[in-house]
C-alpha cells in the first residue's frame, strides 16, 4: 500500500553547530538552536565529551562526539597526541557531515569545533563563525580565513586583522529566550534578605569559594544576617563552603551546577561572577547589577575587556582579582545594602545594554550566507 503523504513528510532542514564543550561556547549555540527551531530548522551539535552531557534539556538538539584535543601543549608527545586526535575528529566529522547533509555549519569556537569546521570547508558546505569574546580565540582565528562569514559579539573584537569588512558582521552574543523573560529588577525591601548570586562559569570557581567567606566574615553578625547567598562551587568544595557559611550564620544555597539560571537571576539583588562572554550577555539581558571578577589567566585578558562592555557604561562594577581585599569588598556590600537606588540604577543601565535580538541577528546572517551560496 502506498504511504500516505503525511507519512512521507520531509525531515526538517538541518544546521550543524560545531562547539567546544564549555558553557561559554555552548550557550550561544543552544540560543541559536532555539531561534532555528522557530524557523522550522533542526540542529545537530558536533562537540567533545563535555558537550555531550551539557544542558540535556536544550531543545532536543541531536549530539555527536567529535574527537579533539588542544594543540598548544607543553610536551612534544602531547602535541603529537593532539594532532592525531584532530585527524580522527576530522575524518569522523567528514563522514558525519556526509550523513547529516546540513545546509551550513556554524562554529562557536573551542578546539572541538575545528575538525568539523575544517571538514565542512573542504566539503564545500557554507560555514559561519561566531566569536563570543572580545578577543578572538585561537580556533576561530585559525578557521576565520576560510569561513563565509565571521560574526562578533563585541565592538571592537581584537585578534583578527586582514579580514574584509564584507565578511564581518556584528550580531552580539545570543542568549536563550528564557533570560529575556526575567522580570525587571526590584531592590531588596528593608525586611527582606539581600540575595547575592555568585558563580564562576559552567565549571564553578575555587577562587570564590575561598574569597567570599572571607568577605562575609568581615561583616558584623547583624549585617551578615541580612544576606542570603546562592553560590556555585566545584563539587569538591561544596561541603567545605557550606560549613563556612553555616559557621558565619549565613543562609546559603550551594551547588556545583544550577539548571535554572534565569530563575536565580530573578531572585538576585546582586551578582558576583567571572566575566565570560555569556555571563556578560545574560546579565545585560536580565538587567541585574553585577560585580565582575575577570579570570586573570584568560587569554589576552579577554574577560576584562568583556566586562568593560558594561562597566564603561556604569552598568556593572569591576573587581580585579589582584586588588580584591575582603574588608574592601565587605565595605562595598555594606554600601549596596544601604543604597538600593544605586543598585536599581545600575540594573537599568545593564538592561539598556542588552541585545535580546542577537540570536535572531545570527540566524539572519546564517541564512544570508546560505542564500548567497
Amino acid at each position: 500500500m502506498p504511504a500516505l503523504a503525511s507519512d512521507t513528510a520531509p525531515a526538517a532542514p538541518l544546521i550543524a553547530l560545531a562547539s567546544g564543550g564549555t558553557g561559554g561556547h555552548l550557550f550561544p549555540a543552544f540560543a541559536l538552536a532555539e531561534e532555528l527551531a522557530t524557523r522550522g530548522y533542526a540542529s545537530a551539535l558536533l562537540t567533545d565529551e563535555r558537550g555531550l552531557s551539557f544542558g540535556q534539556d536544550y531543545h532536543n538538539v541531536s549530539r555527536h562526539l567529535i574527537p579533539s584535543m588542544g594543540l598548544f601543549r607543553t610536551s612534544r608527545m602531547q602535541q603529537v597526541k593532539g594532532l592525531l586526535a584532530m585527524a580522527r575528529g576530522y575524518l569522523k566529522a567528514r563522514r558525519l557531515l556526509h550523513q547529516l547533509r546540513p545546509q551550513a555549519v556554524v562554529g562557536f569556537g573551542g578546539y572541538a569545533s575545528a575538525p568539523s569546521m575544517l571538514a565542512a570547508q573542504h566539503l564545500g558546505i557554507p560555514t559561519l563563525i561566531h566569536e563570543q569574546n572580545s578577543v578572538f580565540g585561537r580556533a576561530n582565528r585559525f578557521l576565520a580565513r576560510k569561513a563565509d562569514l565571521v560574526c562578533t559579539s563585541f565592538q571592537p573584537t581584537k585578534g583578527l586583522s586582514g579580514l574584509p569588512a564584507s565578511r564581518l558582521r556584528h550580531v552580539s552574543n545570543p542568549v536563550r529566550q528564557v533570560f529575556a523573560q526575567v522580570a525587571d529588577y526590584q531592590p531588596a525591601k528593608p525586611n527582606e534578605q539581600f540575595c547575592i548570586l555568585v558563580y564562576g562559569g559552567s565549571q564553578g570557581a575555587r577562587y570564590f569559594s575561598d574569597f567570599m567567606p572571607q568577605v562575609m566574615a568581615a561583616l558584623s553578625a547583624n549585617e551578615r544576617a541580612r544576606f542570603r547567598l546562592i553560590q556555585q562551587a566545584r563539587p569538591e568544595d561544596v561541603a567545605q563552603l557550606r560549613s563556612a557559611y553555616e559557621a558565619l550564620g549565613i543562609q546559603a544555597e550551594i551547588s556545583s551546577f544550577f539548571d535554572d539560571m534565569a530563575g536565580l537571576y530573578g531572585h538576585a539583588h546582586l551578582v558576583i561572577c567571572r566575566s565570560g562572554a555569556s555571563s556578560v550577555a545574560e546579565i545585560a539581558t536580565v538587567g541585574r547589577p553585577a560585580a565582575f571578577v575577570p579570570l586573570p589567566t584568560a587569554v589576552d585578558d579577554q574577560q576584562t575587556l568583556n566586562a568593560r562592555a558594561l562597566v564603561d557604561h556604569g552598568a556593572a562594577w569591576l573587581w580585579p582579582q589582584s586588588k580584591n581585599e575582603p574588608e574592601a569588598r565587605a565595605h562595598d556590600l555594606r554600601h549596596y545594602l544601604t543604597e538600593p537606588l544605586t543598585l536599581a540604577q545600575v540594573a537599568a543601565k545593564a538592561r539598556a545594554q542588552s541585545h535580546a535580538s542577537a540570536a535572531r541577528n545570527l540566524a539572519d546572517a546564517l541564512f544570508a550566507v546560505i542564500g548567497d551560496r
